[in-house]
């Protein structure tokens, strides 16, 4: 076996060396022997069919065991039209199931536009020529101004001066250090910016409509509240990417995915209008996932701060490596951290978020930067609520309740043996979970074909059916009216009347159609108040006995089921606070029915903050970082042990009953394409025997180390949707190192660095220099990474910028023979790209790509070092794909 493998690699390797001209490579004959799938009685059979066994895709082999001879017909929407049904068999014949698939995923790969639509950021440290030489002139201006200030003259007795390196790594340590505060300041004040407009603009709107409840109370109430949600639907049609919680694009984003305009400040000030409108159109909205967002938002942009390279003075230079991808996916991290540690003043739990939902690549040193942003949000958080705002630092936890120093809410409590009902109220979450995910899913694919308008109408109905039942259903709900003297304790020195009104102001209880003074209505206090501020609060700490079984009922299935039909609609809105609010009112009357039934009197508060660690974690199926957010925000670290009970109880139900599908937020990006890579690899790359070599894309292009500039320009032209080409060597193809696009396109715009004769030296073997004063100009690094941006910032695709620098750098009349001369890429290509053999396994190269934050990873023949294929992004999400369409075929040929 191991034989026949090489054989494969040496007469592939034995190809004729391909011309500088030509666009793509084969990677030659991988015959089924080679991995076990041929049988000796067909071989002469093979043999003769030799041309069709060139280039097997992993998926031939994928299903190569199966021995059914039926096809399966199969619409390329069907496949391709996320979600829809798969189709059925419809017939039998000789062509194998294998060949189905293949066709399946070549049109998968050439029809499908999620496949190329996502771009990917790459984690790799900079290594090319010019870089090299970047940093030589960095050491030698920072060597030289050292000098100028001692004003004596240094014997340089080593290759470098360590003072000096030290010197430009504490630069870089105090811009950084400076970043991070400005991240943490800047998160605090927008998230508390957006939480007090929401609020505020909320109550005043609840006001003014109860205080004309017997008149027009009603129609201003639905008037004003249509009216926030469109001002919610305008900033969200103007930049889609703005819709929803926002916590898919932040996993997006940290996996490594560029997802358009996700991290622009438009799109940051999109999201935080329209989520402001939505809390006061009194829709199930959160503020939290919008406000995370917002943190991502203004951490990706941190860079924008840096000293500009025009400046005049040269310790600038020093802050380059700042600017790197590799930085900027760290400063989106830390800002995602700060984001969760504004929504729920818990920093530890926003750097276990990142950790654990979000970023593909952890260091220790990107945990420290997150603390440190965390901490400074939170300060900054904590500053204003004491100092400005007066609130005690006892209560400064989110749902700490709604406490004065004379009239003190209830502290939960539990025992031991309710750890069984912890468990039991977590399974209960988890199916709730799974029905969320399963329904909103199937909703969503239904939203997909809406045009603007019918998307406008769509969120005006949602917000006056929501209008009808908030204001109504107190009226019309039975028995809901509570004494405050029942809930309430008052001295008895005092008049009680003074002290009622006092408690149902800080209490926000809602007197509603009830009779009697001193009394409140408990379904209307949970529907005509900020979910968050008030209601939860409300949930968490109030005793035994301040809402009714029934009223927890109304709310919580209430609030969940609209939640299920606004979630996906064309405005920013969160689903952490509405689930937390459906899972406490549920958890209440969970206490309140197995109380009766069990004959004890079970806490009520303890039950409620349980229930909201169910319902949440069967929804978005998080852990670790949940644990904690729940125990901070309450205030109650004795609460982890039952809240992980809880959470883990939802998460393994939820998976179970839904069949494996998992939370919302990896649903929202499987039905977008968005090409997510788990920690964990794809089954069919962990049990079976595939090679990097069985799922590389073989056609790919590749540009010689000297090439035409016409040339040039038609590899790019003919491949659109590549990122990043392998720069060869023309005579063998021998691998020199991988350029991106978007740094070709920067050498296009220079025709000053374009020349007519080839270059006969070949390029040093170490690549560290170049004579930048000889027959071929160089563009130095800073020049380069400047065209790169101004390219980046004007134009919206790769065929825009081609055209444009056609049209405006190679088109002029005066020079019409540019596209005739040749161009040097070998200096600005990134040495020793991370590369892979292709005999190893699929599940090595996933981890490795993973880790690494790679986005694209050449595969070698291990004889000549010749690329022989890539793997990218998009060829290791569709292992999974793949596998979930076998094991659909393989159950329908049982229920067949």
């Amino acid at each position: 076996m191991k034989r026949d493998e090489e054989d494969d690699i040496s007469s592939s390797s034995s190809s004729p060396p391909r011309k500088v001209s030509s666009s793509t490579t084969k990677y030659g004959t991988l015959q089924k022997k080679a991995v076990g799938f041929i049988d000796d009685d067909n071989s002469q059979q093979q043999q003769q069919n030799t041309t069709k066994k060139k280039n097997y895709h992993v998926f031939d082999q994928f299903l190569g065991n199966a021995k059914s001879t039926y096809t399966l017909n199969l619409g390329v929407d069907q496949y391709l039209g996320g979600g829809r049904d798969r189709g059925s068999i419809s017939s039998f014949s000789e062509t194998s199931i294998r060949e189905s698939v293949k066709t399946r995923v070549k049109l998968h790969n050439t029809i499908n536009p999620s496949v190329h639509k996502y771009k990917s950021l790459r984690r790799e440290i900079e290594d090319s020529a010019v870089w090299r030489n970047h940093k030589n002139n960095i050491l030698a201006e920072e060597e030289e101004e050292r000098d100028k200030k001692e004003k004596v003259e240094k014997i340089k007795l080593t290759a470098y001066d360590p003072e000096i390196l030290k010197s430009i790594d504490q630069a870089e340590s105090r811009m950084v250090n400076l970043l991070l505060v400005g991240i943490g300041i800047s998160v605090a004040i927008v998230g508390l910016t957006v939480s007090s407009s929401a609020d505020y603009l909320l109550e005043r709107k609840i006001e003014y409509a109860l205080a004309d409840f017997d008149g027009n109370g009603f129609m201003k109430y639905l008037t004003i509240s249509l009216v926030f949600s469109f001002i919610a639907f305008v900033p969200i049609a103007y930049r889609p990417i703005a819709a929803g919680s926002g916590i898919a694009e932040a996993k997006a984003t940290l996996n490594g995915i560029i997802l358009p305009d996700a991290t622009s400040l438009m799109t940051g000030f999109c999201k935080g209008v329209s989520v402001i409108f939505s809390v006061a159109a009194s829709l199930p909205a959160g503020l939290e996932g919008p406000m995370i967002h917002l943190g991502l938002v203004l951490g990706a942009n941190a860079t924008r701060f840096l000293p500009s390279r025009n400046n005049t003075n040269q310790s600038t230079s020093k802050l380059d490596r700042l600017r790197t991808e590799r930085h900027h996916l760290d400063f989106t991290a830390i800002g995602t951290a700060a984001g969760v540690t504004t929504a729920f003043f818990s920093p530890i739990g926003g750097v276990l978020f990142v950790m654990e939902e979000g970023s593909s690549f952890w260091s220790q040193r990107l945990t420290w930067r997150c603390f440190i942003a965390a901490c400074v949000a939170i300060i900054a958080i904590y500053y204003y609520e004491s100092i400005i705002m007066g609130i005690e630092t006892t209560e400064l936890a989110v749902f700490g309740g709604m406490t004065t120093t004379t009239l003190s809410s209830n502290f939960p409590d539990y025992d031991v043996w309710e750890y069984i009902l912890f468990a039991l109220l977590g399974a209960l979450g988890g199916l709730t979970g799974a029905f969320f995910c399963v329904v909103n899913r199937k909703i969503t694919l239904l939203r997909q074909n809406l045009n603007l308008y019918q998307k406008c109408l769509q969120v005006l109905v949602i917000t006056a059916i929501v209008g009808c039942l908030t204001w109504y259903l107190p009226l019309y709900v039975p028995g809901v009216c509570r004494e405050v003297a029942a809930v309430a304790s008052f001295p008895e020195e005092e008049e009680s009347n003074m002290y009622y009104q006092e408690y149902m102001e800080l209490k926000h209880l809602r007197r509603y159609n009830c009779p009697e003074e001193g009394q409140y209505n408990d379904l209307a206090t949970l529907f005509l108040n900020p979910l968050g501020s008030v209601g939860i609060n409300l949930l968490f700490r109030e005793k035994n006995g301040f809402f009714t079984a029934q009223s927890c009922v109304v709310a919580g299935l209430t609030h969940f089921l609209l939640l299920l039909i606004v979630f996906g609609t064309t405005i920013s809105a969160g689903i952490f606070i509405p689930l937390l609010f459906a899972g406490a009112c549920l958890g209440r009357a969970f206490a309140i029915l197995m109380g009766g039934l069990l004959g004890t009197d079970l806490d009520e508060c303890t039950y409620a903050i349980i229930g909201s660690a169910a319902c949440l974690g069967g929804v978005v199926r998080v852990l670790i970082s949940l644990t904690v957010i729940i125990a901070n925000t309450t205030g109650l670290s004795y609460f982890t042990a039952p809240i992980m009970i809880t959470t883990l109880m939802s998460r393994v139900v939820a998976t179970a009953v839904s069949g494996g599908m998992p939370g919302i937020y990896d649903i929202i990006m499987k039905l977008r394409g968005i090409p997510f890579l788990e920690e964990e690899p794809p089954l069919g790359s962990k049990h079976l025997n595939l090679r990097a070599r069985n799922i590389m894309q073989t056609d790919f292009p590749t540009i010689s180390s000297e090439v035409r500039v016409k040339d040039l320009m038609d590899i790019l032209r003919s491949n659109p949707d590549v990122d990043d080409f392998p720069v060869v060597r023309e005579d063998d193809e021998f691998l020199l190192g991988i350029i991106e696009r978007l740094t070709v396109l920067a050498l296009l715009t220079r025709k000053d660095i374009f020349y007519d004769n080839t270059v006969t030296d070949t390029i040093e073997e170490d690549y560290s220099s170049f004579n930048y004063e000889g027959e071929i100009k160089l563009l130095t690094y800073t020049e380069l990474e400047d065209i790169k941006a101004k390219l980046d910032n004007n134009s919206n695709s790769n065929n825009n910028i081609l055209e444009d620098i056609e049209r405006d750098y190679l088109n002029n009349e005066n020079d019409d023979d540019s596209k005739e001369k040749y161009l040097y890429i070998t200096p600005y290509a990134e040495i020793a790209p991370h590369t892979f053999d292709g005999h190893g396994s699929v599940e090595r190269a996933y981890e490795k790509f993973r880790l690494l934050g790679l986005r694209t990873m050449l595969v070698l023949d291990y004889r000549n070092q010749r690329p022989i294929g890539i793997i990218t992004r998009h060829k290791l999400n569709l292992i999974e794909e793949i596998g979930e369409e076998e094991h659909h075929i393989r159950t329908q040929r049982q229920n067949s």
